[in-house]
């Protein structure tokens, strides 16, 4: 929510010349039309050609907080290979996703690949928070075109009438969040809003505060600005505050402040993670459910659910 429509695009444009020139044509592995399963294979294959194991490791921590993957290099260069260290601790789809994202990062030369420790030689501009920000967001656009071909996601969404369980069932192998996110940034005939909402739990299981991961609307001709999800999670009849309290996925439309919007809400039970302290040795975990949200205007949707039936 804090990217701007510019670097949007830059990155979507930068994302496809990137596949092209790194990762499709140079040695004839990767090609566009593979299947997961065939994708994921010729990673693998194309790993160990470039001396790059994967290994499990369930200690993967940055920043304090539990990360889904990692890559150590065995020299200052990427042409010696490395290892790529996956979480186990996290879900099977994060670890897909995680395995390709983390194989853009090899790939691609233009991404950096993040030296562990901000100690290393020439390693600490890497470590600025607002570059690296940069860095992993032009990288999960390039790995989102490789994992869901715009042109393919797109044809589904119109195809389905925006019927996002449909959606979601043909990208059942990734995160439900990935999916929702990566239509809002290039589905730009609606203008679209996606949340991430984490209901953090206590021990007896009450949810006791919200942390927002996401929240935004996006119109596709302006900078991504806030969506108010605490004013929707408040409105008794809203889709989302509907699945909070049946722990439920709920699909509805609803009036927020004046408007209309219909909604799809996906509810997460049961989720969890662990964080570093620096001045605690060990880590802490705690538990949540997540809420993911994504809707349009009802006018608009209602819209193309019409031209759809016509």
């Amino acid at each position: 929510m804090f990217i701007s429509h510019q670097t949007i695009l830059e990155a979507l444009v930068k994302g496809f010349y990137s596949l092209e020139d790194y990762v499709l044509f140079p040695n004839g592995v990767i090609k566009s039309n593979m299947s997961l399963i065939e994708l994921l294979g010729a990673i693998a294959d194309d790993l160990k050609s470039m001396n790059f194991d994967i290994v499990k490791d369930d200690k993967l921590y940055y920043d304090g907080n539990a990360v889904p993957g990692v890559i150590g290099l065995r020299t200052s260069k990427k042409k010696d290979g490395g290892v790529i260290r996956i979480n186990p601790n996290f879900p099977k789809s994060t670890r897909v996703e995680t395995l390709i994202h983390e194989y853009i990062h090899i790939k691609d030369d233009t991404t950096p690949i993040l030296p562990l420790s901000a100690k290393e030689v020439n390693s600490i501009p890497l470590h600025d928070k607002l570059y690296l920000k940069q860095v992993e967001f032009q990288v999960e656009i390039t790995s989102s075109i490789l994992m869901m071909p715009p042109e393919l996601l797109l044809r589904a969404v119109m195809k389905t009438a925006y019927n996002i369980d449909e959606i979601l069932a043909m990208y059942k192998s990734f995160d439900k969040r990935t999916v929702l996110r990566w239509i809002s940034i290039i589905e730009r005939r609606l203008p679209c809003h996606f949340a991430c909402v984490w209901l953090v739990k206590d021990h007896k299981g009450d949810v006791i505060k919200h942390l927002i991961r996401e929240s935004y609307y996006y119109d596709h001709a302006n900078d991504p600005s806030p969506f108010d999800i605490k004013t929707v999670l408040a409105t008794e009849d809203s889709a989302a505050a509907t699945a909070c309290r049946e722990k439920k996925d709920v699909n509805k439309s609803c009036s927020i402040n004046g408007v209309d919007y219909y909604c799809y809400t996906y509810y997460e039970p049961n989720q969890k993670t662990t964080i570093t302290k620096n001045n605690t040795p060990g880590t802490v975990s705690f538990d949540y459910d997540r809420l993911l949200v994504i809707g349009w205007k009802k006018k608009d949707y209602d819209l193309i659910k019409l031209y759809k039936s016509v």
